[in-house]
């Protein structure tokens, strides 16, 4: 087992703030914290407890052995260069950064002028508060990438603290991010074009919602059980062309931004009917012919 590096924190925000109470808690010393907005530092400090040290950026990164930047992706690539530009960086270090989007390239300079090892690690789950992240983070799976000596570092660290560590790779970052983005905002902004339809039939907004919550944990469980293709049901998924036409010539009356979401997600809808054999050739043909008509 590697011994625990010192961890100096640069950003004290949610992410930042909680995944360093929970090192502190496993085992590991938090020797600095630094951010923008001193009284938001002091209290992230105060938090995480013991003898962390509130100073700058470049201080801070003096500090420890393993730096993580958790700041917004707009301010990692910048904030890295001036640190190497003032030599705040050290061969053997290890700087790693928190974004699900950027790869560890975006910490080049700390590499290229400071001889440290670069990585990032991001944490797969939402945190509104500290106190949800503090919950939630144990049990979540987190995805790391980097340069090896990193990657030990880091996914040693995942699992201290009670996460599930995965690999992957620098060029595939933002198609892992892309997904985890389609899977939690788009489905936000589906469930509102739902209660939109939902709205225009006549239902008022709360029983709406109150109707499709349990619709909509079900699909989960099911998914979760079956999978995508076994747990597809619906008009498709039983080849109902009948109403699928009514489901159109309804929206139709809706404006042609919904009737193209509607119309973009029933063909690939098609393709996990398809997949699960449950359409016949000829029904398939005429499926996709309803969603090819303007």
């Amino acid at each position: 087992m590697l011994d625990l590096p010192d961890i100096a924190i640069i950003g004290p925000g949610k992410v930042g703030t909680s995944i360093a109470v929970l090192a502190k808690q496993n085992g590991y010393r938090i020797s600095a914290i630094s951010g923008r907005d001193e009284k938001r530092t002091r209290d992230a400090a105060k938090l995480i407890g013991g003898d962390v040290k509130v100073c700058s950026p470049a201080e801070a990164t003096g500090a420890a052995r393993l730096v993580l930047l958790a700041v917004s992706d707009g301010a990692i690539e910048s904030i890295c260069q001036d640190l190497a530009k003032c030599k705040s960086f050290s061969p053997g270090q290890i700087v790693a950064h928190m974004s699900g989007a950027l790869s560890s390239e975006a910490l080049a300079s700390a590499r290229d002028l400071g001889g440290a090892k670069i990585g990032s690690i991001h944490p797969l789950q939402m945190f509104p508060t500290v106190d949800a992240a503090l919950e939630v983070m144990p049990g979540s799976h987190w995805f790391c990438e980097g340069e090896p000596e990193a990657l030990l570092v880091l996914k040693q660290l995942v699992l201290n603290i009670g996460g599930m560590a995965h690999t992957i790779s620098s060029e595939n970052k933002a198609l892992y991010h892309c997904a985890s983005a389609i899977a939690c905002n788009y489905l936000n902004a589906l469930l509102d074009v739902a209660l939109a339809v939902a709205e225009k039939s006549g239902l008022d907004r709360k029983t709406a919602w109150e109707a499709l919550v349990p619709l909509v944990d079900a699909t989960i469980n099911n998914i979760d059980k079956l999978g995508t293709v076994d747990a597809l049901t619906g008009p498709i998924a039983r080849g109902d062309v009948q109403t699928v036409s009514q489901h159109l010539a309804g929206l139709s009356a809706l404006g042609p931004e919904i009737n193209d979401i509607y119309k973009a997600l029933g063909k690939w809808t098609i393709r996990l009917a398809h997949e699960k054999g449950s359409l016949t050739p000829e029904t398939e043909g005429k499926l996709s012919k309803l969603f090819k008509e303007k």
